[in-house]
């Protein structure tokens, strides 16, 4: 899921996980039938907003605050 917030292709998600592409495209069908979403970007914005990931604070957002 992190790979896919970072903007990940489905490429370079298979090159990371050493998996084929198209095993990547068949799991992100599968997330998406199961939480209702069409998208990347929905996909992204929803574990993002359910707190599905831990995000690491950036230095530049907690010296701006």
């Amino acid at each position: 899921m992190r790979l896919i917030v970072e903007g990940g292709s489905n490429e370079e998600i298979a090159g990371a996980l050493g998996i084929a592409p198209k095993t990547v495209e068949s799991h992100l069908r599968r997330i998406f039938d199961r939480v209702a979403v069409v998208s990347r970007t929905e996909l992204a914005t929803r574990a993002l907003r359910e707190g599905w990931l831990d995000l690491p604070v950036d230095d530049a957002e907690t010296t701006a605050r």
